[in-house]
């Protein structure tokens, strides 16, 4: 299974007790947590610098698609996302993140 990139804002605890959780209800064993940025002035920014550092890195890693996820609500029902770095854009359920 490819590795699963997490998005976790350390200062909320509840929420790393929650995914460690899901991870193991989940049966994930291939994980890595990255902090996530917060922008007081606009939260969509924060969100959208904190998926870029992920695929920024797996860019520079050669990696042909990364999976990143948020430590919100259930990692794969909601947040996850596999993003296919050889393309322009990739299909989250909710939302749309454009790579350039």
């Amino acid at each position: 299974m490819e590795m699963l990139n997490i998005i976790h804002l350390s200062h909320i605890e509840d929420r790393f007790k929650m995914i460690n959780n899901q991870l193991i209800i989940q049966k994930i064993a291939n994980y890595q947590f990255w902090e996530g940025i917060v922008d007081p002035e606009n939260p969509p920014r924060g969100i959208s610098r904190a998926h870029k550092q992920i695929v920024l890195w797996a860019k520079q890693e050669k990696l042909s698609s990364v999976m990143i996820a948020e430590d919100e609500d259930d990692i794969y029902r909601y947040f996850s996302a596999l993003i296919n770095l050889n393309k322009k854009s990739c299909c989250i359920r909710r939302s749309l993140i454009i790579i350039s």
